[in-house]
């Protein structure tokens, strides 16, 4: 509707003698679609929100949408919050208890640059955290071509000669390699190879699940959490 309204204008801005009209048609004709954009994205993003404190009251969660700054800063000794651009922000907070472990369920926005162009990235992240965890600092991402680069260059990954498909899709780093291979046993490697796409980090008493740069719609969550709650069960029994 407002670009049909503004080509009729722009047509008319073009007869002889109207260029300062032409020049404001023109502008329009970029300006409106943009400002729509704008206004569905929030639009949406206010809908997304909805949907997820009524995923939250469902689960007996407690809902923040916003201004959670505070729960950032406590992520921060984490190497996916030390790392991952700028401008981070938790969105959407679910936070409840499963036996004796704190869950967190958020949306992670952050702002990568890339030359003078930027964008924001956005995924859902589950935290467990109880202090019956102990788990060695470990990282676990889709392997990418960067990583086998690395392999050849020394930057070796932690794998399984075992588990090829788990060889194949993961990258698995530690600080220390011994201390990560003895949480990774066999039922832990094959859960991932079942759910290829899943990514995972652990430190101390806390172990992040999620899907790098993948937002869960709403209608998932629960499943999202039934997922995360698998993995935290073998990670935490030992397998």
């Amino acid at each position: 509707m407002f670009i049909t309204s503004c080509q009729m204008m722009l047509f008319a801005a073009g007869r002889p003698g109207n260029t300062p009209w032409l020049a404001f048609g023109i502008i329009l004709l970029i300006v409106l679609p943009a400002i729509s954009l704008a206004i569905a994205a929030v639009r949406k993003e206010k809908r997304r929100a909805a949907d997820l404190k009524q995923t939250a009251e469902s689960l007996g969660f407690e809902f923040v949408a916003k201004n959670n700054s505070d729960y950032l800063k406590s992520l921060k000794s984490l190497p996916l919050f030390a790392r991952l651009g700028r401008r981070q922000k938790i969105l959407n907070l679910m936070r409840g208890k499963s036996q004796s472990f704190e869950v967190t369920i958020f949306d992670h926005n952050y702002v990568v640059s890339a030359g003078e162009h930027s964008h924001t990235r956005r995924q859902s992240i589950i935290c467990f955290e109880s202090q019956v965890l102990a788990l060695p600092e470990f990282t676990l991402g889709p392997k990418r071509f960067w990583d086998k680069v690395g392999n050849m260059l020394g930057r070796q990954t932690i794998e399984f000669d075992s588990h090829p498909i788990f060889a194949e899709n993961y990258a698995l780093r530690g600080s220390d390699p011994y201390a990560v291979r003895s949480v990774f046993t066999d039922p832990i490697v094959e859960y991932f190879e079942q759910n290829v796409g899943y990514s995972a980090e652990g430190s101390a008493n806390r172990l992040l699940l999620f899907k790098a740069n993948k937002r869960v719609p709403p209608v998932e969550t629960a499943a999202f959490l039934e997922d995360g709650l698998k993995a935290l069960s073998l990670i935490h029994s030992g397998g």
